[in-house]
């Protein structure tokens, strides 16, 4: 009696561990399947995190050739800035040269209209 007891036992023992290791082994591929689909999300994120990288470093090299347009747009805003500064300059002292020029051809004009007349007055 002893030895079919034992057999029983261990056998209710044995039925009883091998539903606890199903169980387990359920458990586990449902983890292994969790840890798939998080891998697959991971590697997911990471193409997603590389391509935004990309993104960033060709945006980097866009702003700084939009920083070396801008520098040379502000160059070339100074030198046209000289330049009508130097024209504006020019313009001026040429104006006045010009209107100082039509005054003394006025003075001449009037000078000798004005000799003309008083030697007509005269002559009379």
């Amino acid at each position: 009696m002893d030895q079919k007891f034992f057999k029983e036992q261990f056998a209710a023992i044995k039925d009883h561990m091998n539903v606890r290791f199903d169980g387990l082994e359920k458990r586990m591929d449902g983890l292994e399947k969790l840890m798939d689909s998080s891998e697959k999300k991971m590697d997911a994120q990471d193409k997603r995190l590389e391509a935004l990288e990309k993104m960033i470093h060709k945006m980097g090299i866009d702003i700084e050739a939009i920083r070396a347009d801008v520098r040379l747009i502000a160059e070339g805003h100074v030198m046209l800035s000289e330049k009508f500064s130097r024209f504006e300059t020019e313009y001026i002292r040429h104006a006045i040269e010009t209107r100082q020029d039509i005054l003394n051809l006025y003075k001449m004009t009037y000078g000798q209209l004005e000799r003309r007349v008083k030697e007509l007055e005269t002559s009379r």
